[in-house]
This record gives C-alpha cells, sequence and structure tokens, in this order.
C-alpha cells in the first residue's frame, strides 16, 4: 500500500492538472518535466536503499536497536546532505537549465523548486520509512502512505481551485512534511529514534546561506558555460563547508578511499 501510493500520487497530480485546468495537456507536460527535474534528488536515496534494507532487517531479527538507531541517524545526515546539493545544483542553475526548453515550459520553474524542496525533506529522515517497513510496525508504512495519498488528493483539489500548477506541487510539499512528521514521531515515540542533530542543524544552514548567495549571483555566459562554472563554484564551497563543518564525515571518508588509489 505504502509503495502504491508513493506511484500513485505523482500520477495522480498530473490527471489532475489536465482534467481541472483550461488547456490542461499542456500544463501536464509543464508539470511532468519540473517532476522528473525534481526526481533526480532521489536517486542516491535509491542507492542507498538496496544494501541497507538487508541490514536493517538483520538489525530487527537481533533486537540490535543500537545499530538500528545507528543506521537511522547515519543515512539521514548523508541523505540530507546529498539531496541539498542536488536541489541546489537545480535552484543555481534553472534559469540556464530552461533555455533549452520552449519558454512557455518556464512557468514549471518554480513547480520545481517546490517538489525538490520536497524530495530534500523526505531525504532527511533517511531510511526511517524503511525501519518502519521492517519492523513489527510494518503495518504503519501501509497506512501512513494511504493517508499521503488521499491527503494529497484533497489538496491538490483545493489547491488547483486557488492556485493552478503551482498548488499542485504546494499540496505535494504540505502532504510530504505531514507524513514525514508523522513517521519521525512515531518511531520517537515506539522505538525511541530519533535521526536529527547539530549535524543537522549546520547542514541546514549550509544549505540556506548558498541558496541565499546563488540567488543574487550573476549570470555569466552561454547556458553550458553557465552551468559548468556554477556549479563548479557550489560543489567547491558546499563540500568545502561540509568538510570544515564535519557534517558528514563518512561521505569524506569513502572519498579519500576512492581516491587514494589513484595516487
Amino acid at each position: 500500500a505504502s509503495g502504491l501510493a508513493g506511484i500513485a500520487a505523482g500520477n495522480i497530480d498530473q490527471v489532475m492538472v489536465g482534467a481541472m485546468l483550461h488547456d490542461g495537456l499542456s500544463y501536464v507536460a509543464f508539470y511532468a518535466v519540473a517532476m522528473f527535474l525534481a526526481g533526480v534528488i532521489t536517486i542516491p536515496a535509491r542507492a542507498l536503499l538496496q544494501p541497507a534494507m538487508p541490514l536493517l532487517a538483520e538489525a530487527w531479527r537481533k533486537r540490535d536497536e543500537a545499530k538500528i538507531n545507528m543506521l537511522y541517524h547515519r543515512t539521514s545526515c548523508i541523505q540530507l546532505v546529498v539531496s541539498a546539493f542536488i536541489f541546489l545544483c537545480l535552484w543555481a542553475n534553472a534559469d540556464a537549465l530552461f533555455t533549452f526548453l520552449k519558454p512557455e515550459y518556464a512557468v514549471g520553474k518554480p513547480v520545481m523548486y517546490v517538489l525538490g524542496l520536497a524530495q530534500v525533506v523526505n531525504m532527511a529522515t533517511g531510511l526511517g520509512a524503511g525501519i518502519i517497513a521492517t519492523s513489527r510496525s510494518y503495518w504503519f508504512d501501509a497506512v501512513s502512505g494511504a493517508v499521503y495519498l488521499v491527503l494529497n488528493i484533497v489538496l491538490d483539489y483545493l489547491f488547483l481551485l486557488w492556485w493552478g500548477i503551482i498548488g499542485v506541487a504546494w499540496s505535494t510539499f504540505l502532504a510530504v512534511v505531514a507524513i514525514v512528521v508523522w513517521r519521525v514521531v512515531f518511531l520517537h515515540r515506539k522505538f525511541g529514534l530519533w535521526p536529527f542533530d547539530g549535524k543537522t542543524a549546520r547542514a541546514l544552514a549550509v544549505v540556506l546561506a548558498l541558496g541565499a548567495a546563488y540567488w543574487f549571483l550573476p549570470h555569466y555566459g552561454p547556458p553550458v558555460l553557465d552551468i559548468a562554472w556554477r556549479s563548479l563554484l557550489l560543489a567547491g564551497a558546499y563540500w568545502g563547508l561540509v568538510q570544515v563543518l564535519d557534517i558528514a564525515p563518512e561521505l569524506g571518508a569513502q572519498a579519500r578511499k576512492v581516491i587514494a588509489p589513484l595516487w
């Protein structure tokens, strides 16, 4: 039920956009492109989920709550750092990216921002959904997924009437935030697990600071060149701050293992 809810939500968004807006099929195209770009943020989480789920299942079998809490905390920090970086790349290069599309697709730019932010919020809880799915309270994963789907449909209808295509993005954002908060609170009350600490606050500070800086940073050159120099500057500043502030030491350790043989 949880998996079906996640798949259905994005498709229902597009169906409602097509059905409720004037010239709805055109807006479906704009929304689909924005949703695809925002969906890039989830790629690292999918890669992380594959090896982590068996570890979670084994930890539950052994009642190793310390290991579960460690996995919850570490994956939360890592996914927040990586997903926020991809979101900042989209944020910094949105103007240049949309020049490759027809001008009317620019209406999807704010949609991409909101959907991307929703993905970051979802990723920031690490393996929270996986922990619930592999526990004896797996039923809650299905229930929360079903509630998410219903909430998303209701908000889609209301926000489409009020704000049009951007309303659909905000309905998804609010539904994601509500379900994520519900799951975090459930895990804390049921198992005493909590994914956030001072590193989370430092990561958010870095994201906000660089996001604000790039809002005022001027563009230079043709789109491809503009994307290249802005992305390189962002990567240097972002990962430099992540390393200096010791936000995700596991990522630094893995990077050194990969680079070491090359020297």
